[in-house]
């Protein structure tokens, strides 16, 4: 992606570490999604301790960082008929059909009379966040004022979830916070000098918090939000800013050194498909597992945890490789 023109956002060649980055973010739901899957598995989760230990490096900045590439790569320029257009056939369609796709597998099995649509926190944040930034893009003038807004909305999500809002169905809180971000994208992209800076020396700051972190045993402390928010502190909030954008520089600065990866950039294409269908087979992958052999032992549980990533990561090919032939690449709202 080449861009030509800070104001009017025309994009004539493709960032391939942007993709690269989607790929190694998306691998990386999968493996944070290990442990939610073990439920009814029966299995010792200390096993797989030695896996965990380094999850706090990734979780406070993975989700973060693939709104900070969906702001950074939208056009919050356009007229609002094409941005709600290109809104409801490539965020919304696409929620409703997995949210179809996931409620069917729900109610096949758990063999419930009631049917009702899966939901997806991230796509809700997603558009949720795309609206509150073509809004600010097309009528805030000043780019403080407009930082002004979606800091103050990241701190009401904060506040909403310290001090509850009741059952939150549609993650009213992770729809405010992620604003941020997604500004944080788009704002980034006029600023070519700051991104520059940012993505040359962002890694060292990284390298030092988390070293730091965990020579202090407070790694796991770190705040974090992501589908569900860690129970921290309000003195705490400002790491929910600083932390995700030492990830996220650090994210895609190793990601641009790698230069061209097919695998990444396709696996990062297919970002979405891969994040909305990945928790359907991974439950079976697990169960098969334990049939063959069930760990007793750090060793054995990394084998387990790696053996069923692997075989997740290669389900998912194939499936994506469906989602690019009719019909179901209507449901991506391609076409």
């Amino acid at each position: 992606m080449n861009l030509k023109g800070e104001n009017k956002y025309i994009v004539s060649e493709r960032l391939h570490y942007l993709d690269i980055a989607k790929g190694l973010l998306v691998i990386l739901v999968i493996v944070s999604h290990f442990s939610v899957m073990l439920g009814g598995l029966n299995l010792e989760e200390r096993h797989f301790a030695g896996v965990y230990y380094f999850i706090p490096l990734f979780r406070t900045s993975y989700m973060q960082c693939f709104f900070f590439i969906s702001g950074y790569c939208s056009n919050f320029q356009s007229n609002g008929k094409t941005f709600l257009y290109k809104l409801l056939r490539l965020s919304l369609l696409p929620a409703l059909f997995f949210g179809l796709i996931g409620g069917i597998h729900t109610c096949w099995h758990e063999g419930k009379d009631s049917f009702s649509l899966m939901s997806f926190w991230f796509l809700n944040a997603l558009i949720f966040s795309k609206i509150v930034c073509w809004f600010l893009s097309k009528h805030v003038k000043k780019e403080w004022f407009s930082y002004v807004i979606v800091t103050s909305l990241l701190l009401i999500g904060i506040l909403l979830h310290q001090y509850g809002i009741g059952d939150d169905k549609v993650y009213i809180n992770q729809c405010l916070v992620s604003c941020f971000f997604v500004y944080l994208g788009t704002s980034i992209r006029r600023h070519q000098k700051w991104n520059s800076i940012l993505m040359r020396y962002t890694w060292i700051a990284f390298i030092v918090f988390w070293l730091s972190t965990y020579c202090l045993n407070l790694a796991f402390s770190v705040p974090a939000i992501t589908g569900y928010f860690m129970d921290f502190e309000l003195y705490e909030s400002f790491l929910l800013i600083i932390v995700p954008i030492l990830g996220i520089f650090t994210i895609l600065s190793i990601c641009k050194q790698i230069g061209r990866n097919s695998f990444f950039e396709y696996f990062g294409q297919n970002s979405l498909v891969v994040y909305c269908l990945h928790a359907l087979p991974f439950p079976y992958i697990m169960k098969f597992l334990v049939g063959i052999f069930v760990p007793t032992n750090l060793i054995a549980g990394t084998i387990f945890y790696m053996t069923s990533i692997s075989i997740e990561v290669i389900i998912m090919v194939g499936v994506a490789k469906l989602f690019k032939y009719a019909p179901l690449k209507y449901g991506l709202g391609k076409w």
